[in-house]
Parts: structure tokens; sequence; C-alpha cells
């Protein structure tokens, strides 16, 4: 007798795909009640693994996705798989097919092709980050936030979201700038200064350069993590760890509380980075128009306090308020200010704190509110310079404005491990020292550092208070894009460059500026850096390369602007699949007004100019003849500057077919052309010289070339000529002993090197062989001296030197012969 065989129950995820050929043998009538007994069994198998999970587990996750039927369509990251098991763990319903237009709820998708953004335009497609960023935040996070496909109101047509996938898109770049974090806090900073040099200039007249200010730098406290947990609602500032970010684990971190700080969590540092230091760690998003709304607050608050005569505006969170010094002035005075000041902010914008540093220089008041910080203030009241440097010397040498991890590391190097800035500041009192720290950081890193180790402003904090006007003017406009650039041809990066282009010059039309001068920046693969970076869609590690190139004049032209962008692009000869990241920036802006206005100027003088070149004796005389007699008004026509400067050089003499060009182009006269005629001109004028040049001429111009030769030559005391020699490429006898004291002092502990010692040698027997003895003996005298300086005992490096010196070099110098004579005492 047969038993009916019971099936398997065995939980699993993966469900067994019946035989479709044998579906009518079974008792299916057709596809449609085949697809539905098969939807039956994997909803059946989704119930009883989320059983089973939550009993073996002892978890019960919380039922975020309750009521919502989900589809993944194509390839995703988070897998479909892993996708399967968290929406069904989280109480969603998971659709294996989409059989209907009804069927679901959401659809999970990275990207859509055209044929599927038109099919799925009624359904509400979203990236997989709803689903791990909801589940990461405990609640059901705005689908339209996580959204690939939009519907445009305007067109009626469906436009691709999906920004972060595709950099060719016709949106991607206004799509991008407006999800950005970087270009809100520029496009902020560039508002607030604008601004102020607006109200500034309304009322020159009462700033006065050398009035004296108390300086109150005024900063909010962790300002993004402050605003965000207060809309949020759920979490408090002062006792849960609290990070902002887009997304979770690649996503960077931009702002993070000091309970967060407390675990090691830093701005810039990755999610998933800070989730291991901190798992309770909670991630809040962006709020880009309540940080500028409260930033707005946050600046009429300091002007209503009514105590500053400037408020130098830095950031949209930080600021500098510049009260003038009286007779007044006093410690017990400044901390009722700050109370007061502090007492403003947080009474305008509803509870927001802010930190207050207070000081008689911008320097001693950034210091200050590092004290001050978190929800404080501190004040640096000095009356001596000792006082001063007591104060800094409390500080590390970081906390100095301008001294970032590069800089701090070639100083490291340098002087070794230097833990304080007194011990820098005694290192310096050699002149030695001074002169390798000028080596290690470039002399005006230096020369700030040693203001900043007194406790004095630097010239450009100077500048900002003392001419606010033209520091905090626009001196540039800029945009980048380092995020989703993949480019597969040269066509792909132009139609992307006159995108750009167009952006950036749509902002300098409407700030009525024009450029001279445009960068383009690139981000290239690193060699050896993956193809595909950690970060899905960043730029990895890359190598930064720009090429920047001045105009003929100052333009507004998108046409001259798109162009340019597209030749400095060949010219940095950069793969358009190595490219990771672009820039664009325009310098030298200025005013179109003004512009216009020297142009008439400058165009009104040079016609002027060159009508007088052209103009002979006997019309000069006319003309005075003229200005003494009256005569009527009548208008006078000036002719192109271009067109009289090809008139002069461009008259037919009697001999037919010769023309009188200029051997080289006037620069001063090109600069005030435009790019296209600059162009135009140089290419007919490289014409004109080659149909000039002919056998005749070559003939002619060769002595020429011979005598140029000679000239390179070099005579020696017996008449004859020699070639110049050179050393590393050095010709000057003063270049090669400035090479040669520096080699001593990077040697003089472990001696010189044998290769570079043959170097030498080599080069001091071809003296020897034209007997330039002078020469040696200058070369010898500057080693010895520098070897003299060095002289403190016994050193290995100093004993393989003093037996270079006396064994190699003095031979060479004898092998001369000259009749110069020399004497060298050496002291061993």
């Amino acid at each position: 007798m047969n038993k009916e065989k019971v099936p398997d129950r065995t939980v699993s995820l993966e469900t067994a795909e019946p035989d479709m050929a044998s579906s009518s043998s079974i008792g299916y009538l057709g596809y449609a009640e085949y697809f539905h007994n098969k939807e039956l069994q994997q909803l059946e198998s989704d119930v009883q693994y989320r059983e089973k999970y939550q009993k073996e587990k002892g978890v019960s996750h919380p039922t975020l996705f309750q009521g919502l039927t989900i589809y993944v369509n194509g390839r995703t990251d988070p897998t479909r798989f892993e996708l399967h098991k968290l929406i069904i763990l989280h109480g969603g319903t998971f659709k294996h097919y989409l059989s209907g237009k009804t069927a679901v709820t959401h659809i999970i998708a990275s990207e859509l092709n055209a044929s599927k953004k038109s099919s799925f335009a009624n359904y509400k497609i979203v990236g997989p980050g709803w689903i791990t960023e909801s589940i990461a935040r405990g609640k059901l996070l705005p689908w339209q936030d996580f959204r690939i496909v939009n519907v445009s109101v305007l067109q009626g047509k469906i436009t691709d979201f999906a920004t972060i996938r595709n950099c060719m898109d016709p949106n991607f770049i206004h799509s991008y700038f407006k999800s950005s974090r970087l270009h809100h806090l520029s496009n902020w900073k560039f508002q607030l200064r604008d601004q102020f040099v607006q109200d500034l200039l309304s009322s020159r007249g009462e700033i006065s350069p050398n009035q004296k200010y108390v300086f109150f730098h005024v900063d909010f406290d962790c300002f993004f993590a402050q605003v965000s947990a207060k809309i949020d609602g759920t979490y408090d500032i002062h006792t849960v760890p609290i990070a902002i970010s887009h997304g979770i684990n690649n996503s960077d971190i931009s702002s993070c509380n000091y309970v967060a700080r407390s675990f090691g969590v830093h701005n810039g540092m990755w999610v998933s980075s800070a989730l291991k230091l901190c798992p309770a760690l909670k991630i809040l998003d962006y709020e880009f128009d309540e940080y500028e709304a409260i930033s707005n607050l946050f600046y009429q608050a300091l002007k209503s306090v009514g105590i500053f005569k400037m408020v130098l505006p830095l950031s949209i969170d930080e600021a500098i308020g510049c009260m003038p010094v009286t007779s007044d002035t006093t410690q017990e005075l400044l901390t009722q200010k700050c109370i007061q000041v502090r007492a403003a902010v947080f009474d305008l914008t509803q509870g927001y704190s802010v930190s207050i540093g207070c000081a008689s220089s911008v320097l001693l008041a950034r210091l200050a509110l590092r004290k001050g910080k978190p929800n404080g203030f501190s004040i640096s009241w000095f009356s001596t310079p000792l006082e001063r440097r007591a104060f800094v010397d409390q500080f590390k040498l970081k906390d100095l404005p301008g001294i970032g991890y590069s800089t701090d590391q070639k100083i490291q190097e340098t002087f070794g491990e230097i833990h304080s800035i007194s011990a820098l500041r005694g290192l310096l009192e050699s002149p030695n020292n001074v002169s390798k720290l000028i080596k290690a950081i470039g002399s005006k890193n230096a020369k700030r550092l040693q203001t900043y180790l007194d406790g004095q402003d630097d010239d450009e904090s100077i500048s900002m208070v003392k001419d606010p006007a033209s520091y905090f003017q626009k001196k540039s406009l800029s945009v980048e894009i380092n995020y989703a650039i993949r480019f597969k041809t040269i066509d792909d990066v132009d139609t992307f460059l006159e995108r750009l282009s167009l952006y950036l010059w749509e902002k300098l039309k409407d700030s009525n500026l024009l450029t001279r001068q445009i960068t383009l920046k690139l981000m290239k693969r690193a060699q050896g850096a993956p193809v595909d970076p950690p970060k899905f869609m960043g730029m990895g590690k890359c190598d930064a390369i720009s090429k920047a190139s001045t105009l003929g004049s100052n333009t507004q032209k998108y046409g001259s602007i798109a162009s340019e962008c597209k030749t400095l692009f060949r010219i940095l000869s950069v793969p358009p699949a190595e490219v990771r990241g672009i820039g664009l920036q325009f310098h030298r802006l200025t005013a179109a007004t003004q512009a216009s206005g020297q142009k008439l100027e400058q165009r009104r003088i040079t016609t002027d100019i060159f009508k007088k070149a052209n103009r002979s004796d006997d019309e000069v005389v006319r003309r005075v003849d003229e200005d003494t007699t009256p005569r009527t008004p009548k208008s006078t026509t000036y002719a192109s500057p271009v067109k009289n400067y090809w008139d002069r050089h461009l008259k037919r003499s009697v001999t037919p077919f010769r023309y009188d060009f200029p051997d080289e182009l006037d620069p001063e006269f090109m600069s005030n052309l435009p790019k296209d005629v600059q162009e135009e001109i140089t290419s007919h004028h490289s014409v004109a010289k080659r149909a000039k040049r002919t056998l005749r001429t070559e003939l002619f111009e060769e002595p020429k070339k011979q005598i140029k030769q000679t000239q390179d030559l070099h005579y020696i005391h017996d008449g004859r000529l020699v070639p110049q020699l050179s050393f590393q490429g050095l010709s000057s006898a003063k270049q090669i002993c400035r090479t040669l004291i520096d080699w001593v002092d990077a040697t003089i502990d472990v001696g010189p090197h044998e290769k570079d010692l043959e170097l030498f040698v080599n080069h001091l027997n071809k003296l020897a062989d034209q007997r330039r003895s002078h020469i040696i003996l200058q070369l010898i005298k500057t080693l010895k001296n520098k070897i003299d300086d060095h002289y403190d005992g016994n050193s290995e490096g100093l004993e393989q030197w003093e037996y270079f010196l006396i064994r190699r070099l003095i031979p060479v110098l004898n092998k001369t012969k000259s009749d110069v004579n020399f004497n060298l005492v050496f002291d061993l």
C-alpha cells in the first residue's frame, strides 16, 4: 500500500521551481494559476523563515515595512538576497515577480534603462539605501529622499534622479550640487561675504584702518549636529552620540557632537569606522534649509548686540566681532560682553549655544576659543609680550592656524619630536635652525609661524581687519566634482566640460563679473589604484594635476570659456577613463562695468597712439596750423587698432611679393585682443614668417648662427676657445659652490657617497684639462671652509670629508700646473 508523500517543510529562502512542462499534469489550469500557487508557497516560506530566525536568535526586529510589498529590480548593493532577508525580517512582504502594476508598493533599484524608466513611471522607485538606512535609524524614512526616478512637473517627462550613478545625465551637475554639503557651505559663505562687502561699502567712511579692536571669535558648538538633533527631536545632544552624514558605511561624517568625539569619532571619518568605535552612534540627516535659517539668525543676533563695529563673516556658523578698544576696556567688561553675546544668540535662535574666544588679536582669540569650547567662553587679555607667549605655549603646534598635518610632519622631520611651542621657539633662536625651518616649510610659512609664536597676527589677519572690503571681495569662482565621474570617450569629456562651464558661467553672469584666467583641475586615478575604489563611485586614490590659461582679455563669453576648457584637457593628456574628479576655476575676476570702462579708455588711447604713429611730419605741421584757427566740430571715426597694426606691417613695397612683417608680435598689443583674434593673428604671422624664408636668407643667416655658437664658447687665459663646463646642470661657479655647501651640510655626519665623489672629481679633472685652476681653487676653498664650520670633534663623516679633500682634491689642483700661487692650510 503506497503512502502519500509528505512535502518537505525545511525553511529556506530559495523556493524550488516547478516544472513548467508538467504543470498541467499536476492540476494547474495555466500559467496564471501556476504563478499564483508559487507566490503562496514563497510567502509561506518567508513567514516560516522569519519565525524560525526569531526563535533561534531570540531577536524580534521592529516591523518597519509592515504593510509594504517590495520588489527588487536588477543588481543592487546590498544584493537582492540580502535585501530579501532584511525586508521580511522587518515585517515587509518580498515580491519575487512583478505581475501587475498594483502588486507592489515600492521597487528597489540602482539603475534603470530607458524602457524601464517609462514602464515604471507610476511606481515608487527607490535605491537600496532606503532599506538599509531605515533599519539603521530605527524608523521608516521618506521614500522621496531615496527615489531613483522622478517625474518632472514642468515637462511631464521622467528624468533620472540618480545623479550618483551617471555623470553624463543632463541633470547630473545641478542635482549633485543640490545635495552637496560643501557646495551649500561655499554658497552660504559667498552670500555672507558679499552681503558684508555691500554693507561695508555703504558705510565706508566710518571704518578707520588705525582703529584698535578687541576680537570676539564666536563659533557654534558642532553646528550641524546641534541643529539636526533639535529637528529630529529624538535624541539629547548632550548625552547621546550623534553624527551627521548622507548615508552609512562609506559615507563620511561632516559633524559630530562632543559625546561622539569622546569615543574617538571625528569629522571626515567614514560612518563604518565610526560605528566600530561607537556602536551606539546615531546617524542623522542634513537639514540644509534649517542650517541657513539658523545662520541668518546668528548673524542678526551679533549685529543686534550693538557692541561690534564690524562682524567679519568666516563661515555659516563662525564669525569675528570687532569691538573698538576704549579706556574702559577691562577684563570684567569683556566678561560681561561675552555673556551678553551668548545670551543674544541663544534667545534669537531659540536655544542654540555658541562659544566665544576673546583677545586683543585674531590669533589669540582663536586660541582662546579652543579653551572656551564647548558652550562657554575664554578671555585672553594680556599687557606684556611675555604673557602672550606663555599663553601660546599652552597649545600644540597643530592648534596654530595654517599648521596642518603636512607642515607639522615637515617640522618634526627637521627638528625631531617637538612636544611644545616653547621648545620650537627655543630652537628658532639659532639662525642655523631658522634656515632649516625655511628650507623645510618655505620662507612665507616660516615667517608666519614665527609671528604666531610671538602671539601676533600675520599679514593676512591684519589685512582682514584693516581692509575688509578687499579681503572679502570675491577673487575667484570654482566648482569641483569628485564623485561619480566616469568617462569612456573624449566626447563624454567635452560634453561634461560644456555643461560644467555653463554652470559656472551662469554664476559669473549673475555676479556681473568677467574672468581673465581659467584653471582646469583633474583627479587622475593613481598608478596601481583599483579601478573600483572602496567607496562606491568615489574617486579613490588619485593624483591631482591642473593647468591654467590666461585669456587675451576679460571675458564673459560662454563659447570662449568652454573652448578653452576643452583645450586645457587635451594639454593635460589624461585618458578619459582615468579621470575620477574634475574641477573648474575662474581667476582674476573684475566687475563687468569696470572692465567695459577700461576697455573703452584703452581703445581710445591705443587708437590715438596708432594714429600718431602713422602721421607724417607734414600732417603734424598742418595739424598745428589748424589748431590755431577756429573750426566747426566734426565727428571722427577711428579705425580698428588691429587694422592699423596690419596696415603698418602688411604694406607692399616696390618689389612684388615682399612684405614688411615684424619678426616678433608685440606682447602688449596681443594681450589686449580677444582670444580668437589672437589665435588668428598668430596663425597668419607664422605663415608669413615661413613665406619670408628663402634659400638666400638661410645662406645669409648661417654665418650669424656660427657667431652665436662662438659666443657660447669660453675664452681661457692662453687664448683658446673651449665650451663651458657644467656640473649637475650648473655652469656658474657661484651656483656650484652653493650646491657644495648643501652637499656638506647633508652628509657631514655619515660622509659623502662614493658615486657623488666620482662625479665631482670628474668635473674637477675636466677643469684641470682646461687649466682652470682658479675655479678649482674656489671650489676646494668652499668645501674646506664649510667642513671647518662643522668641526666639533671626532666624527666619522668629518674624517671622510677631510680624507677626500686632501687625498683626492689637492692632487687634482696640482695637476693643473698653473701659474696661480695658492696656499691652503689644514688644521686637522
